[in-house]
């Protein structure tokens, strides 16, 4: 069935190319762009995709510096918050007293279910609470949050105060995941 802007003599493409132009394309991201898109023509996606597709044919080298910016950042980010462990080398770890486990979740979360031995200080207060670790300064600091998602933030600021810094893969979740005991205090 065709597009008014068809029936109207003016070509669907000739609108999308003008939009496509607009600055805010150019600036968003590929989720970002299709979201713009969708919004304006919902019942014309093959149109859009066409667009889209054009998009990145006509701005590959802006396409491709993009994906290396973004695989470049999170390479670096990796390599700045240190290595991720495993539960069982957690476990090894603590069970040898070479080891002190952060919890870096809020109290309430760190209340409702910690591993043994834990010391709990958020992530929000780490650098204004980092003179409490440093009688652990001799040991390996093990970063544990929810999933994951705050420890590499941790991780980098502990690493230039000095300490050696570690991430357990998938946080609390992997280790309850793993029917590990918990504390609840």
């Amino acid at each position: 069935m065709p597009h008014d802007a068809l029936a109207s003599g003016e070509p669907f493409y000739t609108q999308a190319a003008a939009f496509a132009q607009c600055s805010c394309i150019l600036r968003a991201f590929w989720g970002r762009l299709l979201h713009c898109v969708y919004a304006v023509w919902p019942n014309h996606i093959n149109e859009v995709l066409v667009i889209v597709f054009e998009f990145a044919l006509e701005n590959w080298p802006f396409i491709a510096a993009m994906v290396a910016l973004i695989a470049a950042y999170f390479a670096l980010n990796t390599l700045a918050s240190g290595k991720s462990i495993s539960v069982h080398e957690l476990t090894q770890s603590v069970n040898q007293g070479e080891a002190l486990v952060l919890d870096i979740r809020e109290a309430n979360d760190f209340k409702s279910g910690h591993i043994t031995g834990a010391m709990n200080i958020p992530f929000s207060a780490v650098v204004t609470r980092i003179s409490e670790l440093e009688k652990y300064r001799s040991k390996r600091i093990i970063l544990v949050d929810k999933l994951g998602q705050h420890t590499a933030d941790v991780a980098k600021q502990l690493k230039t105060q000095g300490f050696d810094v570690v991430r357990l893969g998938g946080g609390m979740s992997e280790w309850q995941h793993q029917s590990l005991p918990v504390v609840k205090k």
